[in-house]
């Protein structure tokens, strides 16, 4: 099964308020000064979790990849999306059975997501 394709920017109202590009300017200035409607927003945690997690994965791969590869960004923005849904997503379920270093989880919002898509009638059905 394959997931819809995320797109757009996501409405100020998703973080409570805040934009995903404030949270990645407040993420570059190492979260100081402490925002406290940032801090005390549960969307704005999650996403700059996910933010964090990109950066730390796609950061070195980045740097690496910048001299030998033409940009292409479309990932980053499918990543951001993904981020985007996560923040909205509520509490997050992990997988059991899974490698040594690995994290697999599931978000309330996804399942939610795939139990409507599941009872939407497909053409011809």
């Amino acid at each position: 099964m394959t997931d819809a394709p995320v797109s757009g920017a996501p409405a100020a109202d998703d973080y409570d308020g805040h934009t995903l590009e404030e949270l990645a300017e407040y993420l570059d200035r190492g979260r100081y000064p402490v925002d406290p409607s940032i801090e005390a927003s549960p969307a704005c945690r999650i996403a700059l979790a996910g933010l964090e997690r990109l950066r730390d994965v796609a950061g070195p791969l980045l740097r690496l990849d910048a001299e030998d590869a033409p940009a292409n960004e479309g990932w980053i923005d499918a990543v951001l999306g993904r981020i985007s849904l996560e923040s909205r997503a509520g509490r997050r379920f992990p997988f059991a059975d899974v490698p040594a270093g690995t994290e697999a989880v599931v978000t309330e919002g996804r399942c939610a997501a795939s139990s409507a898509r599941s009872a939407t009638p497909c053409p011809g059905c």
